[in-house]
């Protein structure tokens, strides 16, 4: 009996992992091409949606400062010597 309900709570914790993952995944480009920020995400569907929306995006941003070209972009002008 106890086994069951802790595989039942177990499987809960699973799916609703799983749904935020989903949530997150369609709304991670909201933060980073419109108006609304975190705030907004954290406030309609929670904290921890919040967080995984928060992660993607700080990934996106490091994979196009990576894409940059040495000499182009934000270190236009700056000189070595």
């Amino acid at each position: 009996m106890l086994s069951s309900a802790i595989d039942n709570r177990l499987s809960g914790a699973l799916m609703q992992q799983a749904v935020n993952t989903v949530v997150a995944g369609v709304l991670h480009d909201v933060v980073d091409d419109t108006g609304r920020d975190l705030r907004d995400v954290r406030e309609h569907f929670g904290d921890e949606v919040a967080r995984l929306v928060a992660g993607v995006s700080k990934l996106s941003h490091i994979n196009q400062v990576q894409s940059i070209p040495f000499g182009q972009g934000f270190v236009d002008g700056l000189s070595c010597s």
